[in-house]
């Protein structure tokens, strides 16, 4: 009895000791993320209608805000008819296996098949699409004779 009452107190002293440590981060982790909150709608909206890259501007301090990646996907799509192929790999890499990349990806995939640019949207179609369109567009693409690039992938599978 005794014993369990000496773990009781000792519980209750350590727990006393570490919550406040970790709760003066939180606190301030929390503000910042109510900050970046209110900020990110105006930046959204900047990035999907104001000229070029003027919401960079907006977006500083936006940078560890999960949703950020959202913002330059709204600037890449507003640009899609304008939008190079490089452009649309270093937002892929730099948010690989991201919703975000998933949606330009795909976005971008149809305008390459619009302006039938095939050898560029075999390169960036995945091995099994999940859209209708961005199949059939795959079907187009190997009927116009684009080779798929090489890719490991298709080096083991053979």
């Amino acid at each position: 009895m005794l014993i369990s009452l000496f773990r009781c107190v000792i519980c209750l002293i350590g727990a006393v000791l570490v919550v406040p440590a970790f709760a003066a981060p939180a606190g301030a982790d929390s503000a910042k993320l109510a900050t970046q909150r209110e900020q990110f709608p105006l930046v959204l909206e900047t990035a999907k209608h104001g000229p070029d890259d003027s919401w960079r501007k907006l977006a500083d301090g936006l940078e560890d805000y999960p949703l950020y990646p959202y913002l330059e996907l709204a600037s890449l799509q507003r640009r899609m008819a304008q939008l190079k192929r490089a452009e649309v790999d270093k937002f892929l890499s730099a948010w690989p296996a991201s919703l975000p990349a998933q949606m330009l990806r795909d976005a971008f995939l149809l305008e390459l098949a619009k302006r039938s640019e095939w050898k560029d949207f075999r390169a960036l179609v995945p091995d099994a699409p999940r859209s209708k369109a961005i199949q059939c567009y795959a079907l187009d693409a190997r009927v116009a004779g684009v080779p798929r690039p090489f890719s490991f992938i298709a080096a083991r599978s053979s």
